[in-house]
C-alpha cells in the first residue's frame, strides 16, 4: 500500500491540533517509504526552520524504517557514521528525535516527522497524528 496525500494530509492535521493544544507551535513534515515529501504543513508562528527539519527528521525515519530517536540514540555510539550518513544524504537526514514511521496494514508506507517543540514534544506530536490511520 502506498502514503496517499489524503491519509498524509489526516495524520498532519490531527498531529497539528495536538500541538494546538499543547501550545506549541510546530511544523508537521509526512514523507513516502523513499523519504520524498509527501504532506508539509508549519502553523504559524512556528520556527522558520521547523519544516524542513520536521522533513528531515521524517526522511530519516523513514530511510531506517525506526523512530527517529532510536536513531539518534544509535548514533552516540557511532556519530562519525551518522554524520557521514547525512553528509551523503546531501543534508536530508535530521538525526533527532521526533519522527516515526507510518506503518499500514503491517507495512512501513513512511515516515511523519515534527519540529517547533522539544524533542518529547514533537515526538508526543507525531504520535496523536499517527493515531489517525
Amino acid at each position: 500500500m502506498a502514503l496517499d496525500l489524503a491519509t498524509a494530509e489526516k495524520i498532519a492535521k490531527r498531529g497539528l491540533a495536538r500541538a494546538e493544544e499543547m501550545g506549541i507551535k510546530v511544523s508537521f513534515s509526512v514523507v513516502d517509504d523513499s523519504g520524498n515529501l509527501v504532506y508539509v504543513a508549519r502553523m504559524d508562528g512556528a520556527p522558520f526552520m521547523s519544516p524542513n527539519i520536521a522533513a528531515g527528521k521524517a526522511f530519516t525515519s523513514s530511510a531506517w524504517r525506526l523512530s527517529s530517536a532510536e536513531i539518534e540514540q544509535r548514533a552516540q555510539s557511532a556519530s562519525y557514521f551518522y554524520v557521514s550518513v547525512a553528509t551523503m544524504s546531501g543534508g536530508r537526514a535530521v538525526i533527532r528525535q521526533g519522527a516515526l514511521p507510518i506503518v499500514i496494514g503491517g507495512q512501513v508506507v513512511g515516515a511523519a516527522g515534527v519540529s517547533g517543540g522539544t524533542s518529547a514534544e514533537d515526538e508526543e506530536v507525531v504520535r496523536a497524528g499517527l493515531a489517525a490511520v
